[in-house]
């Protein structure tokens, strides 16, 4: 799973890098028609019916269930501690890169492009 969200991303930076040479309208484009794919598949599918449950309990009360849960299963919170202190921390530096790029090294929207696609090429070989 990690690896196809990495490949992914990976695939999204290098795309980007694109943007330059073809314009961000042709870009907008093609995501565009990307989502008639998505549409069209949404409208073909079938669902058996499905009643909905009355809640139960109180939004709050369910989110603190979820809590109590954690402090059994040590495995699990591990790994809810790994994962949120990576998107906490980890992922929120992605959002100085172009400032980054700019200001420090002096370079364009291509630099953003080669910093952000060589942070998804050391996660694809990481996980590899």
């Amino acid at each position: 799973m990690r690896l196809c969200f990495t490949a992914a991303r990976q695939l999204d930076r290098l795309l980007r890098n694109h943007i330059c040479t073809v314009g961000p309208a042709w870009c907008f484009t093609i995501n565009g028609i990307s989502f008639l794919a998505v549409i069209y598949n949404l409208t073909q599918m079938r669902f058996a019916g499905i009643s909905a449950k009355p809640a139960s309990k109180i939004n709050v009360a369910c989110f603190l269930d979820g809590f109590k849960y954690l402090k059994t299963q040590k495995m699990i919170l591990i790994i809810m501690i790994i994962v949120s202190s990576s998107s906490m921390f980890g992922m929120s530096l992605v959002t100085l890169f172009p400032a980054w790029a700019v200001q420090i090294l002096h370079g364009n929207a291509a630099t953003n492009g080669i910093l952000q696609t060589a942070r998804g090429v050391g996660a694809f070989f990481v996980h590899c």
